[in-house]
């Protein structure tokens, strides 16, 4: 009779738990991620015993959220509990412990505590390829990631390296005209634009334009993000009558797709106020200034 009744107890704080999460997802939806992130974390604490990994992963849900708020010192905690947990259950060589530790690096990266994060990382891709395999698209993530964190780093050729690899299984597995394969190819361009490679950047970036595109339509974020970054190219070489149309149209797509609040929609207004206000300083549009902001993809 008492384990019915626990059973019946345990099932509404599961329920009452399920109801925060829902909250927390509408409020990711309204882009108020602190406010998600209180859904979430009481969601966690809701949930009883005998169900951590439904506390898990409201926890990463928590961490994840606070991450996109920029509350950097209090995601830590609950991602960290998310890990935790999977990795205690699930065990240390699990994907599920590969995806934890990936999100945690992601944080310190975030945090520019690149020594933790690339420990982080190197591990969920040991992980990942041991357990998922040297080519599969959860492996290329970390490895693109990795790249990310070496390019911050200033280690172009590790990160070359790495983007590389990414690349191949991204199209070998998922095919040359998939979103995530514009993402690598976006990411590798923004590699050789900081060597000064800016020939084979803008072939790059030209290509992921083409894909976002065909793929995901005119009018989707991500392509407002390529079209930002290929605008930051001929930024840096000067090019300012090439690089306003395309943030123009970048700004057109990003407020209307994220609203004109959003921190990306911000980004790419503030660049192309200064570009405008560049060209009025230098009609050929032939002066260099000040590189704009990048909204990167991961």
């Amino acid at each position: 009779m008492f384990k019915k009744h626990q059973e019946i107890e345990d099932g509404q704080f599961l329920s009452a738990a399920a109801s925060e999460a829902r909250a927390g997802d509408l409020k990711m939806t309204q882009l108020a991620y602190a406010a998600a992130a209180e859904h979430f974390g009481r969601a966690a604490e809701l949930v009883p015993a005998g169900s951590e990994l439904v506390k898990a992963g409201y926890l990463h849900q928590q961490g994840s959220a606070l991450s996109l708020a920029g509350k950097y010192a209090e995601a830590e905690a609950p991602l960290k509990g998310a890990l935790d947990i999977i990795e205690q259950r699930m065990g240390p060589d699990h994907p599920d412990t590969a995806a934890a530790l990936h999100n945690l690096a992601g944080l310190y990266h975030a945090q520019g505590k690149h020594d933790q994060a690339e420990s982080l990382f190197q591990r969920s891709l040991k992980i990942r390829e041991l357990a998922l395999g040297p080519d599969h698209p959860d492996t290329a993530t970390t490895l693109n990631n990795l790249a990310l964190l070496c390019r911050a780093q200033g280690k172009y050729d590790q990160a070359e390296a790495l983007h590389q690899r990414s690349l191949q299984i991204y199209e070998q597995v998922l095919g040359p005209d998939h979103p995530h394969t514009a993402t690598t190819l976006n990411n590798l361009a923004g590699l050789y634009q900081d060597q000064g490679k800016y020939d084979q950047a803008e072939a790059l970036h030209r290509r992921a334009l083409q894909i976002m595109e065909q793929a995901l339509g005119p009018d989707h974020s991500s392509l407002a993000t390529t079209l930002n970054n290929l605008a930051g190219l001929y930024y840096a070489q000067g090019k300012y009558d090439q690089a306003v149309p395309l943030l123009q149209r970048a700004l057109q797509i990003m407020e209307q797709a994220l609203g004109p609040d959003h921190p990306k929609v911000a980004i790419v207004r503030g660049n192309l106020a200064g570009l405008q206000a560049l060209q009025t300083k230098a009609p050929t549009g032939k002066q260099r200034g000040k590189r704009p902001k990048k909204a990167k993809k991961r």
